[in-house]
């Protein structure tokens, strides 16, 4: 993973996140925190959505971080400016309890809208291994990127 990879997974706070648990697809917009390598991405999710049991079945997912709202204002068009970064990894459940409480704090700081969903009892915490990335930019360019650049 270079050093542009890092920044702009760092300065977004949104992704979209597909699994596939039961043989169909499955997207969910997710806010997210990362590790300051960016190797591991946290993610927070109820015990009753299809997103999770999809994981629990099937920990293979995917993400994807894009600057679509930056790169292309309302009204303008700039496609090829755009940035979309994917991420393939594993996902697991953070089952250490004093580790999934700190990133349940630091997931309230950053994100006070997600207060409620953080106080929920079945609200767990989700963190993605990351495998493999590809950055695109616009309709052409891409670069491939292994985890040890």
């Amino acid at each position: 993973m270079n050093d542009e990879m890092r920044k702009f997974i760092r300065s977004r706070r949104n992704c979209v996140l597909a699994t596939c648990g039961d043989g169909q697809p499955h997207c969910s917009l997710m806010s997210y925190l990362v590790e300051d390598n960016a190797q591991i991405i946290y993610l927070i999710s109820k015990v009753g959505t299809k997103k999770y049991a999809n994981i629990m079945s099937n920990p293979k997912v995917s993400l994807l971080i894009d600057d679509r709202s930056t790169a292309c204002p309302v009204g303008q068009l700039g496609l090829d400016k755009v940035k979309a970064l994917t991420i393939s990894g594993h996902c697991e459940l953070l089952e250490d309890p004093g580790r999934a409480g700190a990133i349940k704090r630091l997931f309230s700081v950053r994100y006070p809208h997600l207060e409620g969903l953080l106080a929920e009892p079945d609200a767990v915490i989700l963190y993605v291994e990351v495998e493999h990335l590809s950055m695109r930019e616009g309709a052409l360019k891409e670069h491939y990127s292994p985890l040890n650049d």
